[in-house]
């Protein structure tokens, strides 16, 4: 089930590469957010996340909320100083972000 107008991703960062030796703060680079549409081509990079490795946290950027109206899942992966990029994270979080509510209807004045 979607969540419904998230504004907070959290994560744990990573610690090692996929070797085993450790993932250090000199060797991240970015955390790049992607969004999937739920249509079967898997998640397409956005944008990147300007946080710091240790920080396990970021607001949902508004980039992310233009989908409206119908879930899809958004996903992070962390590239390094080396021109490395991770996996996707999997599975990734439903989300849904609604439009703006309707203005009331049948306004009258006696």
């Amino acid at each position: 089930m979607a969540i419904k107008n998230p504004t907070t991703l959290r994560w744990q960062d990573p610690t090692t590469f996929e070797d085993g030796s450790p993932f250090e703060p000199a060797d991240f680079l970015a955390y790049e957010l992607g969004v999937d549409n739920n249509d079967g081509s898997g998640p397409q990079a956005l944008l990147s996340l300007p946080v710091a490795l240790g920080v396990g946290v970021s607001p949902i950027p508004d980039a992310a909320k233009e989908v409206r109206g119908r879930d899809f899942l958004l996903h992070l992966r962390t590239l390094d100083n080396y021109g490395q990029v991770s996996d996707w994270s999997m599975p990734g979080v439903e989300v849904r972000f609604t439009g703006r509510p309707l203005a009331p209807a049948s306004l009258s004045g006696a």
